[in-house]
């Protein structure tokens, strides 16, 4: 089973974070300043996601291009990574009312995936590469 997001979505290795909001909520934003800390573009606005054995694999929308929209500045050229196992997802429609949150999971195509909510977060860029690079601590 397969599906396609409005979303961006960037990888560590062969860990992903997908980043999801509404239009105008900062998707491409943090996926450019994730990229900055070394993580490699997926894709950015379209991104297929498929159950394998259990794990959610994301990659770039067939329709999509290897680019991503920096505001203000243009569309620009990446390398882009072709898929990685999506570990976490930003939802950049929500903001975290507590210091440590409980773990927080929603389901895509079936598959629990946790969840950051990252509206209006600080430092959110560096901490997800952290989530990408080790882990969340239970």
């Amino acid at each position: 089973m397969q599906a396609t997001l409005h979303a961006s979505a960037v990888a560590w290795g062969k860990r992903a974070a997908l980043i999801r909001g509404p239009s105008s909520s900062g998707k491409s934003s943090l996926a450019l300043h994730l990229m900055a800390f070394g993580a490699q573009l997926i894709g950015d606005d379209l991104i297929t996601v498929r159950d394998v054995q259990g794990q959610l694999e994301v990659s770039r929308a067939v329709a999509s291009v290897s680019a991503i929209e920096a505001r203000n500045v243009g569309i620009l050229c990446a390398t882009t990574t072709p898929s990685a196992i999506a570990v976490v997802m930003i939802d950049l429609s929500r903001s975290e009312t507590e210091r440590l949150p409980r773990r927080h999971q929603t389901p895509i195509l079936g598959v629990m995936i946790d969840v950051v909510f990252g509206a209006d977060t600080p430092n959110l860029a560096p901490a997800i590469m952290q989530y990408l690079r080790a882990g969340r601590h239970n």
